[in-house]
Order: C-alpha cells, then structure tokens, then sequence
C-alpha cells in the first residue's frame, strides 16, 4: 500500500486521466494517495476530457486501514454535475454512516459510485460479512438517497464470480 500509492498530480493519475481523454468516458476509481509523508484512502472523478472534477479522502479509515491511512474531512463530501447527472462516491464502510448519506443527498447526488474492496466479496469473514454487507448496505443507500447506485469494486476472485454468477457460464466469462 505505501510503495503503490499515487500522488494526485504525478505521472500515473496523469496516465488515468488521459486514458479517460482518449477514449471519451468519465472514470471513477479509488486510489491510495501519497501526500507527502501521509497516506490518504482517496477516490477521484474524471471527466471525459481527462478533467480531475473530485478528488476526495474517506472520512475515517476503518479498522487497520487507521494504521495507515489519515483522516479525510467534511469537504472530502462532493458531486459533480455532468451531462449523466450529478455524480458522486463514498466507499466501503462510509455507506454505513447515516450523516455521510444525508450530505451526499443534500447535494442532490443523481448517481452514486459505492466502492467495495475486493476482500470484502471472498471472504465471509470480513468484517463487512462477505457478499451479502457490500450489497445490502449499498442498495440500502439506493433506496434512502433515490439515487442510481453502482457497487463497485477491485479485482475479484472465485468465490465472488460464483456467488454473482452461479451456474451461468455465460456471465463468468465477462
């Protein structure tokens, strides 16, 4: 997490934004940010001219993620309006924290990006309670903000293909 982390204007988010210039789309992804000395849990909006529209820190790090990572503030809670609507994007256990959900509603956030870490889907152990936390807590803050609600997350393994896809060979293959 320390040697792979990004610095918000060095060559690798300049790759990501102009990957998003080049092909025409808006990308949402989180990231580790490197800020001098501190570590940041971080998620960015870019646009599809390669624009950095949000560059946001979680509020609280959970967990071990203290060990590591500092805090985020109130201004870290942003959307941005785009031609798709009002986009905006908390992760993992902010989805739990009913005054995030009231801020990001407040701002009239039209889609929101929920972005889960990929352990949480293979290990029903995790602390978020395997498949079933990510999704329950992300369509719960579908339903109390009346947004379009994307769960996202990193590389998954396996038992996460299995559990979204069962049987269907079909939806394995992508």
């Amino acid at each position: 997490m320390m040697q792979n982390s990004l610095e918000l204007d060095g060559p690798e988010m300049k790759r990501i934004m102009r990957v998003a210039k080049d092909n025409n789309i808006y990308i949402v992804t989180g990231y580790v940010e490197r800020c001098g000395a501190s570590r940041y849990m971080s998620q960015v909006i870019i646009s599809d001219e390669g624009k950095l529209l949000v560059n946001r820190r979680k509020l609280k790090p959970t967990h071990a993620e203290r060990t590591i990572c500092g805090e985020g503030t109130g201004a870290d809670l942003k959307v941005v309006k785009t031609p798709y609507g009002i986009i905006g994007a908390t992760e993992c256990w902010e989805h739990t924290q009913p005054l995030i959900t009231y801020a990001m509603a407040s701002m009239n956030e039209q889609i929101h990006i929920a972005a889960w870490p990929a352990t949480a889907f293979d290990n029903p152990g995790h602390l978020t309670g395997g498949c079933e936390g990510p999704i329950t807590l992300t369509r719960t803050y579908a339903m109390q903000t009346r947004t379009y609600t994307l769960l996202t997350s990193g590389l998954i393994g396996d038992a996460a293909v299995n559990f979204f896809c069962g049987d269907d060979e079909v939806k394995k293959k992508y």
